[in-house]
Protein backbone atom coordinates (compact mmCIF):
# COMPACT_ATOMS: atom_id res chain seq x y z
CA UNK A 1 0.00 0.00 0.00
CA UNK A 2 2.93 2.52 0.92
CA UNK A 3 4.79 1.94 -2.70
CA UNK A 4 1.22 1.68 -4.75
CA UNK A 5 -1.45 3.20 -2.69
CA UNK A 6 -2.87 6.46 -3.81
CA UNK A 7 -1.95 6.52 -7.44
CA UNK A 8 -3.46 7.90 -10.01
CA UNK A 9 -4.80 5.08 -12.92
CA UNK A 10 -3.80 2.52 -10.48
CA UNK A 11 -5.76 0.49 -8.33
CA UNK A 12 -5.59 -2.25 -4.90
CA UNK A 13 -7.56 -5.20 -4.73
CA UNK A 14 -6.88 -7.68 -1.54
CA UNK A 15 -7.92 -10.90 -2.20
CA UNK A 16 -6.65 -12.95 0.78
CA UNK A 17 -9.72 -12.64 3.28
CA UNK A 18 -7.43 -12.69 6.21
CA UNK A 19 -5.89 -9.50 5.33
CA UNK A 20 -9.28 -7.47 3.40
CA UNK A 21 -9.90 -5.51 6.84
CA UNK A 22 -6.86 -4.17 7.57
CA UNK A 23 -6.08 -3.63 3.43
CA UNK A 24 -9.43 -1.59 3.25
CA UNK A 25 -8.08 0.17 6.68
CA UNK A 26 -4.75 1.11 4.70
CA UNK A 27 -6.53 2.75 1.74
CA UNK A 28 -7.13 -0.64 -0.52
CA UNK A 29 -9.86 0.33 -3.21
CA UNK A 30 -12.04 -2.83 -3.04
CA UNK A 31 -11.35 -6.84 -2.40
CA UNK A 32 -11.91 -9.96 -4.61
CA UNK A 33 -13.17 -12.44 -2.25
CA UNK A 34 -14.55 -16.17 -3.23
CA UNK A 35 -16.88 -16.05 -0.56
CA UNK A 36 -18.49 -13.06 -2.32
CA UNK A 37 -19.72 -15.83 -4.32
CA UNK A 38 -21.86 -17.27 -1.13
CA UNK A 39 -22.64 -13.92 0.36
CA UNK A 40 -22.04 -11.01 -1.56
CA UNK A 41 -24.57 -8.56 0.27
CA UNK A 42 -22.14 -9.25 3.20
CA UNK A 43 -18.84 -8.57 1.27
CA UNK A 44 -20.81 -5.25 -0.62
CA UNK A 45 -21.33 -4.11 3.22
CA UNK A 46 -17.61 -4.64 3.85
CA UNK A 47 -16.81 -2.43 1.55
CA UNK A 48 -19.76 -0.02 2.60
CA UNK A 49 -18.59 0.10 5.88
CA UNK A 50 -15.13 1.15 4.90
CA UNK A 51 -15.73 3.61 2.79
CA UNK A 52 -18.04 5.42 5.43
CA UNK A 53 -14.71 4.69 8.00
CA UNK A 54 -16.76 2.19 10.09
CA UNK A 55 -13.48 0.47 11.65
CA UNK A 56 -16.22 -1.72 14.18
CA UNK A 57 -18.50 -2.79 10.97
CA UNK A 58 -15.56 -3.61 8.81
CA UNK A 59 -14.02 -5.72 11.79
CA UNK A 60 -17.54 -7.26 12.41
CA UNK A 61 -18.48 -7.85 9.00
CA UNK A 62 -15.23 -9.37 7.92
CA UNK A 63 -15.21 -12.01 10.70
CA UNK A 64 -18.83 -13.23 9.39
CA UNK A 65 -17.00 -13.74 5.98
CA UNK A 66 -13.81 -15.49 6.85
CA UNK A 67 -16.64 -17.83 9.49
CA UNK A 68 -18.53 -18.75 5.86
CA UNK A 69 -15.29 -18.88 3.57
CA UNK A 70 -13.65 -21.49 6.68
CA UNK A 71 -16.66 -23.15 5.86
CA UNK A 72 -15.63 -24.32 2.26
CA UNK A 73 -11.95 -23.84 3.06
CA UNK A 74 -11.27 -25.06 6.68
CA UNK A 75 -8.69 -28.17 6.16
CA UNK A 76 -9.02 -28.35 2.69
CA UNK A 77 -6.36 -28.14 -0.52
CA UNK A 78 -7.33 -25.43 -2.98
CA UNK A 79 -8.78 -27.89 -5.41
CA UNK A 80 -11.14 -29.47 -2.32
CA UNK A 81 -12.44 -26.13 -1.39
CA UNK A 82 -13.36 -25.27 -5.20
CA UNK A 83 -15.50 -28.59 -5.36
CA UNK A 84 -16.88 -27.40 -1.04
CA UNK A 85 -17.78 -24.06 -2.22
CA UNK A 86 -19.37 -25.68 -5.53
CA UNK A 87 -21.37 -27.26 -3.32
CA UNK A 88 -22.20 -24.28 -1.38
CA UNK A 89 -23.80 -22.69 -4.09
CA UNK A 90 -25.45 -25.77 -5.00
CA UNK A 91 -27.78 -25.58 -1.69
CA UNK A 92 -28.14 -21.56 -2.11
CA UNK A 93 -29.92 -23.03 -5.62
CA UNK A 94 -26.96 -21.26 -7.71
CA UNK A 95 -25.55 -24.08 -9.62
CA UNK A 96 -25.45 -27.66 -9.66
CA UNK A 97 -22.65 -30.27 -8.08
CA UNK A 98 -20.17 -30.54 -11.22
CA UNK A 99 -16.78 -29.85 -11.27
CA UNK A 100 -14.20 -30.09 -14.15
CA UNK A 101 -10.86 -32.73 -13.91
CA UNK A 102 -9.45 -33.09 -11.79
CA UNK A 103 -11.25 -31.99 -9.22
CA UNK A 104 -13.98 -34.10 -7.71
CA UNK A 105 -17.05 -33.44 -5.94
CA UNK A 106 -18.00 -33.81 -2.50
CA UNK A 107 -20.29 -36.26 -1.34
CA UNK A 108 -22.19 -38.89 1.41
CA UNK A 109 -21.26 -37.89 4.93
CA UNK A 110 -19.13 -34.60 3.77
CA UNK A 111 -21.73 -32.95 1.80
CA UNK A 112 -24.04 -33.65 4.42
CA UNK A 113 -22.18 -31.72 6.88
CA UNK A 114 -21.68 -29.04 4.91
CA UNK A 115 -24.85 -28.53 4.43
CA UNK A 116 -25.47 -28.48 7.98
CA UNK A 117 -22.52 -26.01 9.05
CA UNK A 118 -24.17 -23.92 6.16
CA UNK A 119 -27.65 -24.02 8.62
CA UNK A 120 -25.80 -22.95 11.38
CA UNK A 121 -24.21 -20.34 9.78
CA UNK A 122 -27.84 -18.90 8.82
CA UNK A 123 -27.00 -19.60 4.87
CA UNK A 124 -29.97 -21.59 3.86
CA UNK A 125 -33.94 -20.71 3.59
Amino acid sequence: MSRFGGREGFAIFVGVGALMARGLKLGANGIVPSVGNLIPEVCHHLCECARLGDWAGVEQTAARMNAVAALYQGGRTLGQSLAALKAALHFRGLCGLDVFPPLSPIAGAELDALRNQMSELRLLN
